[in-house]
């Protein structure tokens, strides 16, 4: 069995992260998109609005780019499809159901507590110290907290004592 887990597009290639037989993999994959333009008949293809178009591949990730800037705005040359192409990549790829093993990915939930003397902390400015963090992950059940202090709670505990608080300052230009 084979399924990703994370897909991303960097520079000319798609950076798939995944399974295959129990076992992570990471590929760098070249890729080459597919686009639609106008056709000058009829076709294999329509848009949503019934237009035929025609596929075509300008090359990598790159060449595509250009190509679809080369033609904004140009009247009636129309470019149509997926730029996002790491969701092209997986529409490509994967066009059946995929199986996911939830026992194979790394999960993780994070916790943090923080004083509240002023209410609910703002999350832009940071105005609370936090007082707790804590990690747990899903496969081992492990558990560990982070915290500024003793906890009898925590099954296992990193103090850090040695941690100021967080003073928000501001930026000047």
């Amino acid at each position: 069995m084979e399924f990703y887990t994370n897909v991303v597009q960097a520079g000319d290639r798609i950076l798939v992260r995944g399974y295959e037989n129990g076992r992570p993999y990471q590929r760098r994959i070249d890729y080459m998109p597919t686009l639609f333009v106008n056709a000058k008949g009829k076709s294999k293809w329509q848009t949503l609005d019934g237009a035929y178009v025609d596929e075509v591949q300008p090359g990598t990730i790159r060449e595509t780019r250009d190509f679809v800037k080369r033609y904004d705005g140009v009247a009636g040359f129309n470019v149509f499809g997926q730029t996002n192409y790491g969701l092209q990549y997986l529409s490509d790829i994967y066009d059946y159901d995929i199986n996911w093993d939830m026992e194979q990915i790394k999960t993780f939930t994070i916790d943090i507590k923080t004083k509240t003397e002023n209410g609910f902390p703002d999350i832009v400015t940071a105005n609370e110290e936090i007082t707790l963090i804590t990690v747990k992950d899903f496969a081992s059940k492990r558990i560990i907290t982070f915290g500024l202090g003793l906890s009898e709670f925590a099954m296992r505990f990193a103090p850090c004592p040695y941690e100021r608080p967080h003073v928000p300052t501001t930026r000047r230009s």
